[in-house]
């Protein structure tokens, strides 16, 4: 966790949305947890997505119980995702996102944003609202079509558009030339808005 105006801030980092994600992921939450943050930042930047089924076990772990976490439109129907679990969680969370930002990543930003009240920090996100589905197909082979899109718990659809944050901060020059923690004026502003709440 890092300390910021007298605060304790946890930050969490997500790569990819992989099968084991969920799990690493929620044992990082608890042990910050354990060390009594205040608030916390999840980095998202750079994470073109993975499984949908991985952010959305993430995302049960804060939003409350029966809120909507996405959508998904298919061609005749609607299917509304609401939390499931009873986790409670209160403390200010900020998501941090930039132009490689896809998919899962922005069902997170956009999710907790509407959903939990987070703040989004950094720049539009890619824009992809669409769900592959993979089908077997004979002889082996696979194929991956698209047929339904995803819409936030509010019902935005973020496709080409991407998620728009809160807070529009573009990444340094000093951070491009050398990258260290306090170059990092994304992340230095999200600290800077959660210590104020």
């Amino acid at each position: 966790s890092i300390q910021k105006n007298g605060k304790n801030i946890g930050y969490v980092r997500v790569n990819n949305f992989a099968n084991n994600t969920y799990q690493q992921f929620r044992e990082h939450i608890e042990n910050l947890e354990k060390n009594n943050i205040d608030s916390l930042v999840i980095d998202v930047r750079g994470n073109s997505g993975g499984y949908l089924h991985s952010v959305t076990n993430m995302l049960d772990l804060f939003i409350p119980k029966n809120s909507i976490i996405y959508q998904i439109e298919g061609r005749k129907d609607k299917q509304i995702y609401k939390a499931e679990s009873y986790s409670k969680r209160k403390y200010p969370i900020a998501v941090l996102i930039n132009k490689a930002s896809a998919s899962a990543s922005e069902i997170l930003a956009i999710s907790l944003c509407e959903s939990y009240g987070a703040i989004i920090v950094g720049t539009e996100s890619y824009g992809k609202g669409t769900v592959q589905v993979t089908r077997d197909v004979s002889g082996g082979a696979m194929i991956k079509y698209t047929i339904q899109k995803w819409l936030s718990p509010n019902g935005n659809w973020i496709n080409e558009i991407g998620v728009k944050p809160t807070i529009e901060v573009e990444l340094s020059e000093e951070y491009l030339q050398n990258p260290i923690f306090e170059n990092d004026n994304q992340l230095q502003r999200a600290l800077e808005e959660l210590s104020k709440k």
